[in-house]
């Protein structure tokens, strides 16, 4: 036996004042006005549209003067941007009317996240702002990394998982120098690292384009540390400080010493020769003049083996003059017993006499 099942087919059409102005189209009101509270098509184009009380509209359309298949959310009509839009792409747009990516928002926002593949990014404030401009945080999945940019500069600051740092390139050295805890600076003008700047105490620690770092007070370093700068450090090692330095112990290391002072083929100057010389020129054989170390300084290390050498001499001044001293004793000694003995003689001969 074969049954058959009866398929009812129920059909309901609920209209409430429909209009006659415009045919296709539902109206939901009791007073039936064209375009308000309505669900049908658009124009001459492509489009469905349903609209309410309130001014807002919500537009499907297929052809391009709403962007080719977009669903779209207005008000005040379809001329005025969209408050809402979902692309044929499938990007969704809030406040926007061209959304290049799955969520993209132009306006007052707490934030964005956007997701794609092995990275995400953060938008701090709008997506785009009227000139172009934005500002971007980026995690990087694959290469382990956080970078911050902006459209003005391009990658300003970078952070590896190794713990490298890297200002001014989203691409840092890997492992510079056997570090990889480090700071880079990128680019080739003037960085710094400034504590409580503004302030009158401001203290920065500065690496300057001619090669040279610095600490120092005042942003006046960054224009011209060798003069403001309290430590400044070039790049073939050279150390300078303005002001004072205070040290438990300071370790110089020469290549050579004074002690050639005491070799036989030193040539020692005369007492005379070196009375002369001061003279003549103001000071000590060897030693810099006031006037040259005014504007030259001195060199601590090398300064010390002239004084030293200076000491040597005089140690051989000294000795000299001792075995001098006692050479004339000597010959005094000598004069005086001879004299005395002649004394004795003449006395004897006066008893004889």
């Amino acid at each position: 036996m074969i049954q058959i099942k009866k398929t009812t087919l129920v059909l309901f059409l609920l209209t409430f004042g429909v209009g006659k102005s415009q045919q296709g189209i539902i109206y939901f009101n009791d007073a039936p006005t064209a375009g308000i509270n309505s669900i049908g098509p658009h124009d001459s184009n492509k489009s469905i549209r349903i609209n309410a009380e309130k001014n807002v509209d919500i537009v499907i359309d297929e052809e391009s003067q709403y962007l080719d298949g977009a669903f779209n959310i207005f008000r005040d009509g379809p001329s005025a941007n969209p408050l809402f839009k979902v692309t044929r792409d499938g990007n969704v747009g809030i406040g926007t009317t061209n959304p290049q990516y799955k969520l993209e928002v132009d306006g007052s926002v707490s934030g964005i996240l956007r997701h794609k593949s092995n990275y995400f990014s953060m938008f701090p404030y709008n997506a785009s702002y009227d000139d172009g401009s934005y500002a971007k945080t980026f995690y990087d999945g694959n290469r382990k990394q956080i970078r911050f940019w902006n459209s003005d500069t391009g990658t300003a600051f970078t952070r590896l998982e190794t713990g490298g740092l890297s200002i001014g390139s989203s691409n840092p050295v890997s492992s510079t120098n056997g570090f990889e805890n480090r700071i880079e600076f990128i680019n080739g003008g003037n960085g710094a690292i400034v504590f409580h700047p503004g302030a009158s105490d401001e203290l920065m620690f500065g690496m300057h384009q001619n090669g040279k770092f610095y600490w120092g007070r005042g942003r006046s370093h960054a224009q011209n540390p060798s003069d403001y700068s309290m430590f400044l450090n070039g790049i073939n090692g050279n150390l300078g400080i303005r002001g004072k330095l205070t040290a438990n112990e300071v370790k110089v290391k020469l290549g050579g010493w004074a002690d050639y002072v005491f070799e036989e083929d030193h040539d020692l100057p005369t007492l005379e020769e070196v009375e002369k010389y001061i003279q003549e020129k103001g000071h000590l054989i060897n030693i810099p003049s006031a006037k040259e170390v005014e504007e030259n300084g001195i060199h601590l290390g090398e300064m010390n083996k002239l004084l030293l050498e200076k000491v040597e001499e005089l140690t051989l001044y000294v000795i000299n003059l001792k075995k001098e001293n006692q050479r004339i004793e000597r010959e005094a000694s000598e004069k005086t017993r001879k004299l005395e003995a002649k004394i004795n003689d003449v006395k004897k001969l006066k008893q004889w006499g």
